[in-house]
């Protein structure tokens, strides 16, 4: 898992105005699941009404050849990696 800052070449920065994801090399359902479940508890689901910015999403990236497609989770506040970071040390 890494913590990536966005900028204006990244899908989830352009649509959503997202400035910070976590990148996972591939989808693990146990570490991923946990983080999601983290978002979830803090700020809801991630699939708001039309017209209400989502504060996070989860999504895959575009494929790597021959190799698994990078997951990631992006989201507005850069307090909310923290957060993550500090309940993820308690999970795990």
């Amino acid at each position: 898992m890494k913590l990536v800052k966005l900028n204006r070449r990244y899908k989830a920065f352009k649509e959503e105005g997202h400035t910070w994801a976590f990148r996972f090399n591939e989808y693990h359902p146990r570490t991923v699941g946990a983080v999601e479940k983290i978002f979830q508890d803090m700020h809801g689901s991630q699939w708001k009404h039309w017209n209400q910015p989502n504060a996070w999403k989860a999504n895959f990236g575009s494929p790597r050849t021959n190799g698994p497609r990078p997951y990631w989770i992006s989201f507005r506040d850069e307090h909310d990696a923290t957060v993550v970071l500090l309940r993820l040390e308690t999970h795990v």
